[in-house]
């Protein structure tokens, strides 16, 4: 009764806009449990899964090859098996070209940071050689850890921090434009330039998905590819002359 109507009028609405805020407030660290609680379920339930899905998947990877094999036409079977067979060979060059790009990378960096003088610098050139098989995640660990160690052991001799940094730019530079393009490439059928313009393009549609499996794709892609062009040489399309 002391205060007037306005005032009144005002701190009803102070209070109206206090309760909402809390509201908005609680709302949001519900929302944030909840979608913490989900992102940790499905880490939870992909680790558990991923081992039980690839353990059966290797049991009775004949079984199912073998279901698969009967649905093609046999009109067609020969030609799809050899499309399948061709792709098979790319796909496992392209993993061994990516495992020797890891031992050469491996070995560039742990000589390199083993000569520049930093502690366990062999484990982590090799760490980042084994890591480099997934597209940047190599690297990435490379720079950050020997970075971080540079910076603790030497304090401000910058000299051997750049030498260390220096380290890992020669190997990204012989990994990027190098390793990759002439290992990965030649075993996958694809040209250096092709090979670039895969992951390029990979990562500009999905991201680091897409970095992961550009090069995988563009050689199923290219096997495709030069199975139509010789179809095409081979028709009377291309034979015929007026």
């Amino acid at each position: 009764g002391r205060f007037a109507p306005e005032d009144v009028e005002k701190l009803r609405g102070a209070a109206g806009q206090s309760v909402g805020e809390a509201a908005g407030w609680v709302g949001n660290i519900l929302k944030q449990i909840v979608s913490s609680g989900l992102a940790l379920f499905d880490i939870v339930a992909l680790t558990i899964i991923t081992p039980v899905v690839a353990f059966y998947m290797l049991r009775d990877w004949h079984k199912l090859t073998k279901s698969i094999d009967s649905l093609f036409p046999r009109r067609y079977y020969d030609v799809i098996q050899s499309q399948l067979s061709e792709i098979n060979v790319t796909l496992s060059g392209f993993i061994r070209g990516n495992v020797l790009v890891g031992r050469a990378l491996g070995f560039v960096d742990s000589v390199g940071l083993s000569l520049v003088g930093l502690h366990d610098g062999g484990a982590i050139g090799i760490t980042a050689g084994v890591l480099s098989f997934i597209p940047y995640v190599g690297t990435a660990f490379g720079w950050i850890t020997s970075l971080i160690l540079a910076f603790v052991q030497f304090d401000d001799d910058w000299t051997h921090i750049g030498m260390v940094l220096g380290v890992f730019l020669l190997g990204h530079i012989l990994e990027s434009y190098v390793l990759t393009p002439r290992l990965v490439g030649q075993r996958v059928g694809l040209h250096p330039v092709w090979v670039l313009f895969a992951l390029i393009t990979g990562g500009k549609l999905m991201g680091f998905t897409g970095v992961l499996i550009a090069v995988p794709a563009a050689a199923v892609i290219g096997v495709l590819t030069r199975f139509a062009i010789r179809q095409y040489r081979a028709s009377t399309v291309y034979k015929d002359t007026l």
